[in-house]
């Protein structure tokens, strides 16, 4: 079965089976899949946001996730803004912070996330409450 939040890459969904229809709600529909997960899938395009609210404000995040140049800072010199340091229990705390860092790691190219679990195996469980996809190593570490 899924094991995470991340989408699954396939055009074959024949062994995905619906267990039960959980709830429907204006904007989604609530079901439990076979795997004993449940998950909301969205009726509408104002569902498809997550929560039930298409976002207003946050513009600049749909902006960052499509890599749009205007929204995007290049930077060739450190800034305070650039510098800008994130401590992970204030940005786990809430889906805003997570948001905030995550657009802030998609307007600068980098982010600083200080006080993070750090033992043997911790990547995964920080990368899994962040809920962002793929890991590699590179040269930095």
């Amino acid at each position: 079965g899924l094991t995470s939040n991340q989408p699954l890459h396939t055009t074959d969904f024949s062994h995905v089976k619906v267990k039960a229809v959980q709830g429907v709600q204006d904007h989604y529909i609530e079901l439990m899949w076979d795997d004993g997960h449940s998950g909301k899938v969205p009726k509408t395009q104002i569902g498809a946001y997550g929560q039930g609210k298409k976002p207003v404000s946050p513009q600049r995040y749909y902006d960052l996730s499509l890599r749009k140049n205007e929204v995007q800072t290049f930077w060739d010199q450190p800034s305070p803004a650039l510098n800008k340091k994130f401590d992970y229990t204030q940005v786990t705390a809430s889906t805003e912070n997570v948001k905030e860092f995550i657009a802030h790691f998609m307007e600068f190219g980098l982010a600083f996330l200080n006080n993070t679990p750090h033992q043997t195996g911790d990547i995964l469980k920080i990368l899994d409450t962040l809920e962002v996809g793929p890991y590699w190593d590179n040269m930095f570490g």
